[in-house]
């Protein structure tokens, strides 16, 4: 089973990316975030969720772990497959979505490509009470550019709880930043 990838983007377009590992070219399918931030010629690491079914098999990647526990307890929901799952992904954050099935929002899941109002009372419903064991609190975690600074930085090597700190830090410092600056500036402070 093949749980995480790094290697060199070789293509990357909306929502999949094919991924240079070693001389084989894995198509990865991915959050529109993650393909829009992965540059052609530069290391990426995913988490990877690997789907089999009987019209073939798919790999969907992820620049966070969070992410991918968050997907693949979704796709748990009757009614919710492993498309509508990364559509729901690509369209608000883990902590977002959380935060959404903590209040009863159906009408922010509704707002999904594809979730209608059968799914996002479903959503509700079987999902209700079992995220407080995974780790998507909407902790502090970075979401927008510092939030891809982070998952940058853990597709280096680094942790994800140290990349999320050093990220918060920068990002105190100079809230406008964009996402390259920030990586920069993360690696300077990691590295003095």
């Amino acid at each position: 089973m093949i749980g995480y990838l790094k290697g060199v983007v070789v293509s990357a377009r909306p929502a999949r990316l094919i991924l240079d590992v070693g001389g084989v070219g894995y198509q990865l399918e991915t959050t529109s975030a993650a393909a829009e931030n992965a540059e052609p010629g530069k290391e990426l690491a995913l988490f990877v969720h690997a789907s089999y079914r009987e019209n073939g098999r798919t790999l969907f990647g992820f620049p966070t772990e969070r992410e991918k526990d968050f997907f693949e307890l979704l796709i748990t929901v009757n009614g919710v497959g492993p498309k509508m799952a990364m559509g729901a992904l690509s369209g608000a954050s883990a902590a977002e979505l959380k935060r959404a099935v903590e209040e009863g929002d159906a009408d922010r899941l509704r707002a999904l490509p594809g979730v209608g109002k059968k799914t996002a009372d479903m959503i509700l419903l079987k999902l209700r009470g079992k995220l407080d064991d995974l780790d998507l609190d909407d902790d502090g975690a970075p979401t927008g550019v510092a939030g891809e600074a982070a998952a940058a930085l853990a597709s280096l090597g680094y942790k994800q709880k140290d990349a999320e700190k050093i990220v918060r830090a920068v990002r105190e410092e100079d809230a406008n930043l964009t996402l390259e600056e920030t990586v920069r500036a993360a690696l300077r402070k990691l590295s003095g």
